[in-house]
């Protein structure tokens, strides 16, 4: 079986992760099936992935939410940190784009300890991308047509409105290819949604 892997290292006991089985068809990975948990520490994340891909699966992507490059400049800031504070497309949601060096740890630590442990792996994670969901989500829909922020955003932004939580699954939904998403919002918390948009 293949995988795609979503993580959201929201700390305090609430780690999202996400596993997205997909099959290969024409040259594309197809969505089989998706499972998404909120789990409390980054070991038990660890253990969640081992007992659902298990020995013979295989992660061929992995989207996290951490920093998957660091940068020596002032306060960290990364070139693609500097060029989403700067695009006016992206005013709505540049409050999201933090300073590396200000960053909680939760996000940092635990996210560098998963890509550790996938580089340990046979597959190695797959291919590997930062996710960043709240700025994904802002992103995806303003492709849409409907910009929207994102469900759980701090406030509304420069008259950009937060999608609902029904919205945000339909969204989610449709980015994915499935007809249905059970139990992503049922503990009403961001963390397993944001493990979600990391498989996006």
């Amino acid at each position: 079986k293949r995988y795609v892997l979503g993580y959201d290292p929201g700390g305090d006991g609430n780690h999202g992760i996400a596993l997205l089985e997909v099959a290969a068809q024409e040259q594309r990975w197809i969505p089989v099936q998706l499972d998404a948990e909120v789990r409390p520490t980054v070991a038990d994340v660890i253990h969640f992935v081992n007992e659902r891909v298990g020995q013979h699966g295989v992660i061929v992507a992995s989207g996290i939410d951490t920093l998957t490059a660091w940068s020596t400049k002032t306060s960290g800031w990364r070139p693609a940190d500097e060029r989403l504070r700067t695009s006016k497309d992206y005013t709505p949601v540049i409050h999201s784009v933090k300073s590396p060096n200000g960053l909680r740890g939760a996000m940092s630590i635990n996210g560098a300890i998963l890509l550790h442990w996938l580089k340990g792996r046979d597959d190695h994670g797959g291919l590997i991308t930062e996710s960043h969901p709240k700025v994904i989500f802002f992103a995806l829909t303003r492709l849409n047509g409907a910009p929207s922020l994102h469900p759980w955003a701090t406030r509304d932004r420069r008259g950009v409105l937060r999608a609902s939580k029904q919205q945000a699954d339909d969204y989610l939904r449709d980015w994915l290819g499935m007809a249905s998403l059970m139990g992503v919002h049922e503990d009403g918390a961001d963390d397993r949604f944001d493990g979600c948009i990391g498989c996006v």
